[in-house]
């Protein structure tokens, strides 16, 4: 396991990205979850705009949450926006907290705040 940045967070170097979960079935994804536990692999990565990938890996991780750390992202500038986003994770994530929340897909001339 490694450090994350300047975090307590200790992570494995081999992630799983949740975008392509998006064309599979929660029997799949729950599979997955569980061969990444077997394999020590605790980083997943999300983000709101795949589609139902946060729902998914929500349903797959109710009893598991605290094996991962869970990283999602929201392509809102606005605050409004992004506590929105932040909301709509958590419900589909089934979870209380985000270990890292990222801006996703940010353009220039962006305004975050």
């Amino acid at each position: 396991m490694r450090r994350l940045g300047k975090t307590n967070l200790h992570i494995n170097p081999i992630g799983f990205g949740g975008i392509p979960i998006q064309r599979t079935s929660q029997d799949i994804v729950s599979d997955m979850v569980d061969v990444m536990l077997e394999n020590n692999i605790n980083f997943i990565d999300t983000a709101r705009l795949y589609t139902n990938s946060e729902a998914m890996l929500g349903n797959a991780l109710i009893v598991k949450r605290n094996a991962f750390i869970i990283a999602s992202k929201s392509p809102e500038t606005s605050y409004e926006g992004m506590m929105r986003d932040i909301n709509q994770s958590l419900k589909e994530l089934k979870t209380d907290y985000i270990d890292l929340y990222q801006c996703h897909n940010v353009k220039k001339g962006s305004h975050i705040g």
